[in-house]
């Protein structure tokens, strides 16, 4: 099956799931990466989850060892990465994200140890198949 073929299989799927079970697979990805970040530090980042994505926000508090960031778009060209350590420190976007207020100073690119990211799916080799 081609790339556009799984896309469709997959939100599919999703689309299948009720809200419960999207809280309960979200919850059994938050401990799986919680096991694997106690061993982590550094800048690590995420992401502000759409109704259909899984929200990992608990992370924030369960894994205090690491420095969490999320994306803010600056521009149509331009994402930077912000500390936040807490829900609170999002406002909503003008794209109806939360993003961080931007107040702190953006954490450079190579400092950033590692990035969770949101997909329909990922194929064998871990590329993203697409949102």
């Amino acid at each position: 099956m081609d790339k556009s073929g799984l896309r469709v299989k997959f939100k599919k799927r999703l689309a299948e799931l009720s809200a419960q079970q999207i809280g309960r697979q979200s919850e059994a990805i938050s401990k799986k990466l919680c096991q694997y970040l106690s061993e982590q530090q550094g800048y690590w980042a995420l992401y502000s989850p759409l109704a259909d994505e899984p929200n990992l926000l608990p992370l924030l508090e369960r894994c205090p060892n690491i420095q969490w960031i999320f994306p803010k778009v600056e521009s149509h060209t331009e994402i930077r990465f912000y500390p936040v350590k807490s829900r609170e420190q999002m406002i909503r976007s003008s794209w109806g994200l939360d993003e961080p207020s931007g107040e702190e100073q953006s954490v450079p690119f190579p400092q950033i140890q590692g990035f969770i990211i949101p997909a329909i799916a990922y194929d064998e080799m871990g590329f993203r198949l697409g949102r």
